[in-house]
């Protein structure tokens, strides 16, 4: 027989002491064990160069959400950043299948490659809020669903989703989206294909170029 603890409460991740020392073997552990109430982790403050991925958390739901947060409070001074060249897994934070997570003030983006965040497998309740982020893709591959970003500092948005496979009820309000590009070239911040009932307000586009937010219909 194998005892399996599940895991519940408030941890720290880095630091003196932590309950974890980085981002990667605590969202390990909440994918392998699971968990039986609220979690919260505190990240505290430094760089995480580790790739981060999380999976479907068994025994999280409306009442057991996982967050993961800065200590500090200072989006700034906690980076999740991931710098390895990696064509196919080419992201600092990858959700799979992942449900009912919260990120808070934290800084994600990448070196080297092009997606900070990146959704996939049918993840939904998902809020990110108070973030500094890099560039964002949906690969479309499993029906995300109910995902909001607010108040966050932005690269880009692209959804991927599919006919078969449509990303459903996204929520974008009150980001700033920085574009960076090529003088003369057209920039979109917000791409959704394969998207329904999404909702875009009061949001705000920064760039010294030409600048799109494409929505087909």
């Amino acid at each position: 027989k194998t005892l399996v603890t599940y895991l519940c409460g408030e941890f720290t991740i880095g630091g003196n002491n932590p309950d974890f020392i980085s981002v990667k073997d605590a969202a390990e552990a909440i994918t392998t064990t699971g968990v039986s109430c609220p979690v919260v982790f505190r990240i505290r403050n430094g760089t995480y160069t580790d790739q981060v991925e999380i999976g479907n958390v068994p025994g999280s739901g409306p009442v057991n959400t996982i967050t993961f947060e800065s200590e500090s409070g200072d989006s700034s001074k906690v980076m999740i950043r991931y710098s390895s060249e990696d064509e196919d897994k080419d992201f600092s934070l990858g959700l799979t299948g992942s449900s009912f997570l919260k990120f808070r003030k934290l800084s994600i983006s990448r070196i080297n490659g092009n997606s900070g965040l990146r959704l996939s497998g049918g993840t939904r309740n998902l809020l990110i809020s108070n973030c500094d982020l890099g560039n964002i893709l949906f690969l479309g591959s499993g029906n995300d669903s109910i995902v909001s970003f607010r108040n966050n500092k932005i690269g880009s948005i692209s959804v991927n989703g599919l006919t078969e496979f449509p990303v459903r009820r996204l929520n974008i309000a009150c980001n700033q989206f920085s574009l960076k590009n090529s003088a003369g070239l057209i920039s979109r911040a917000v791409v959704l294909q394969g998207c329904r009932n999404s909702r875009l307000d009061s949001n705000v586009i920064l760039s010294e170029y030409n600048q799109q937010v494409f929505e087909p219909q």
